[in-house]
C-alpha cells in the first residue's frame, strides 16, 4: 500500500514538472527573448520584427520571414 501511495506521488510530481516546462519552452506565445514577434501571413512562421522582410499592405505593415513569402502575397505592394 506504502509504496502504491509513493509511486502516486512520484507520478503527479513528474507529471506536474513536466506541464511547467512544456508551457515554458513550447508555449504558443509569440515571444523570443522579449522581441516583437509577428505572423508570417503567407507560411504561417512566427519573425522577429527587426530581422522580417517589411512591406506595406492596404491594412498596414505585414512582416515576412523571407522574400520569397513577401513575393507571394497579392495584398502587400
Amino acid at each position: 500500500m506504502r509504496i502504491y501511495l509513493m509511486l502516486a506521488i512520484l507520478v503527479a510530481v513528474t507529471w506536474y514538472a513536466v506541464s511547467r516546462i512544456k508551457s515554458t519552452f513550447f508555449s504558443s506565445s509569440p515571444c523570443v527573448n522579449s522581441l516583437e514577434m509577428e505572423k508570417d501571413p503567407v507560411c504561417g512562421k512566427f519573425v522577429a520584427r527587426d530581422t522580417a522582410v517589411v512591406k506595406k499592405a492596404p491594412d498596414g505593415f505585414r512582416y515576412y520571414c523571407s522574400h520569397s513569402c513577401a513575393s507571394q502575397d497579392a495584398l502587400a505592394e
